[in-house]
């Protein structure tokens, strides 16, 4: 499980910096194309910082990476609600200002004990994250976002027609499955013996809405260059499956982490 979730989060921070940087590049004057390259980026920060704690030598290098990726996650669903209602063009500005507030105020307490008490072995991982007391109020933050941005898509897709409905079916489609993939990640914290098996479904969000730029052409990104950002996506994460496999064998052993066999790492 722990060689799967270093694998997952190096492939969805790929993923998610790929399709950012594309948006960044183009530039475009649309606001929606500008949001989800910060929907992207959160996204990437996330998994990467996911990665370094998997591969922390020790608790206190696994507890820095843990607080990290915590901050970075709390951004998400923030990120995302903003780039939907730009998306269909939905005010609510009060409500965004508050999520932005309190995603910050949460980001800061992260490195507290008040949010990430420390850290310790769990499910068969040497250095998992502890809740403390506050981490409650993060989830519920963190699911009023996720919720609240799905229900603005099924009732977009209400008043939509044609193309833009199957525009927004698929982004609809695609944060269900990813943020349902990301949420298995909470079991662990408060010892419920459910691995993050949903781990590898995060990119699934992030290149379904770069799909729907590719194929819908769902924000004014140039057709060329999302296609470009697709085989190249496509073409790097491949060429990396084999060098990420032999680090993570490499370097997880001579952090203790588990011994050399694999069949007990994927399950």
């Amino acid at each position: 499980m722990i060689l799967y979730c270093c694998l997952t989060s190096a492939i969805n921070g790929l993923a998610s910096l790929i399709l950012a940087l594309v948006v960044y590049l183009r530039r475009s004057r649309n606001d929606s194309t500008a949001l989800f390259g910060w929907f992207a980026i959160s996204v990437a920060l996330w998994s990467f910082f996911y990665l370094f704690w998997q591969l922390a030598p020790g608790p206190r290098e696994a507890e820095l990476a843990g607080r990290l990726l915590t901050a970075s996650a709390i951004l998400i669903p923030v990120a995302y609600f903003h780039f939907v209602l730009r998306l269909l063009g939905s005010p609510r500005v009060l409500e965004l200002r508050i999520g932005y507030a309190l995603a910050v105020v949460f980001a800061g307490l992260s490195f507290s004990p008040l949010l990430v008490a420390g850290v310790a072995p769990k499910g068969g991982f040497p250095h998992w994250p502890v809740p403390g007391p506050i981490y409650p109020l993060y989830l519920l933050f963190f699911f009023y976002f996720v919720i609240a941005t799905a229900l603005m898509l099924v009732r977009g897709m209400g008043r939509a027609e044609g193309l833009e409905r199957n525009q927004l079916r698929l982004v609809l489609l695609g944060t269900s499955i990813g943020f349902f993939g990301g949420s298995t990640n909470y079991f662990l914290w408060y010892n419920i013996p459910i691995p993050p098996i949903g781990n590898g479904l995060v990119a699934v969000y992030v290149w379904a809405v770069g799909y729907a730029i590719i194929r819908f052409r769902l924000m004014e990104v140039n057709l060329l260059a999302a296609r470009w950002a697709a085989y190249a996506g496509l073409i790097a994460l491949l060429s990396l499956t084999t060098p990420v496999i032999v680090a993570a064998i490499g370097l997880l052993p001579i952090a203790g982490v588990y011994e050399m066999n694999l069949v007990p790492v994927f399950f």
